[in-house]
């Protein structure tokens, strides 16, 4: 994952693909793994240890509703979803991977 310059708008929907990547940045498909999705402050607002996720070499992080929620007027919108998981490679068994991009909410006014 990678910053993302498409904006999410708030309390809408919005899709991050995670396609996570060995040592040499070939794409594994994890033995483990859970996203979170975090403020700019590293805030826990949901993860997949809640909603589920089916390990792939792609998978998808499916945010709405108050996932994309904005806080307050100081909230700037940015959120980052992280991905930490395990595979096994060439070089062993149980490797870590990671995983993250972090995106922008943009705030609706009517967005109730």
């Amino acid at each position: 994952m990678t910053d993302i310059t498409t904006e999410a708008l708030e309390k809408s929907t919005f899709v991050v693909t995670i396609n996570p990547k060995d040592e040499a940045g070939a794409a594994v498909t994890p033995q483990s793994g859970a996203w979170y999705l975090k403020d700019e402050s590293g805030n826990a607002i949901t993860s997949s240890t809640s909603t589920g996720l089916s390990l792939s070499s792609t998978m998808y992080a499916t945010f709405s509703g108050t996932d994309l929620s904005l806080d307050n007027d100081d909230d700037a919108g940015v959120r980052s979803c992280i991905f930490i998981g395990t595979y096994n490679g060439d070089r062993g068994n149980g490797l870590a991977v990671r995983d993250k991009c972090t995106f922008r909410i943009v705030k609706i006014a009517d967005a109730t």
